[in-house]
């Protein structure tokens, strides 16, 4: 969300007008810090290659696949609804205001997680957490409706 230090006045907003979205609650709850040292070796090595543009966070293309998953979206899809949906872009961590991934590159980003087995130990992780908050989320069929959290008594 910071861009050269400073926190954009579009994040700002976007945090007060989103401050009950279900997607922010959920931000909320999850321990972030596990998903980020599983996927710390994936962001070295992606730092490391040269050439081309600087690379998206491998945590927040992460993200954007719990997205993909929830609002059941296509590739195209989720990079349509990422480009629009501030609630996307703060959820995945992506700077409100910035240009978001390519539908080729959550595609490849998906792909580059699945294929060293980050993606299953990263959901684990944050399934994990939200049964341990009471916590399900029900899938919206598309980006315009909205997940619902389900509330379980523990």
């Amino acid at each position: 969300m910071q861009r050269g230090g400073a926190v954009s006045l579009l994040a700002v907003i976007a945090r007060v007008v989103l401050a009950d979205s279900p997607l922010v609650e959920i931000s909320r709850l999850v321990d972030w810090a596990p998903i980020e040292r599983e996927l710390e070796p994936l962001r070295v090595a992606m730092e490391i290659r040269r050439g081309g543009p600087a690379p998206y966070s491998p945590a927040a293309m992460f993200r954007a696949t719990l997205l993909q998953g929830w609002y059941l979206l296509s590739f195209p899809e989720l990079a349509q609804a990422t480009r629009l949906r501030l609630d996307f872009q703060v959820f995945a961590g992506f700077e409100t205001g910035f240009p978001v991934p390519s539908a080729s590159s959550f595609c490849r980003a998906r792909k580059r997680l699945e294929k060293r087995g980050k993606r299953n130990r990263c959901l684990k992780i944050v399934e994990t957490q939200l049964k341990a908050a009471g916590i399900t989320v029900i899938p919206a069929a598309g980006a315009v409706r909205e997940i619902r959290i389900e509330r379980t008594k523990l």
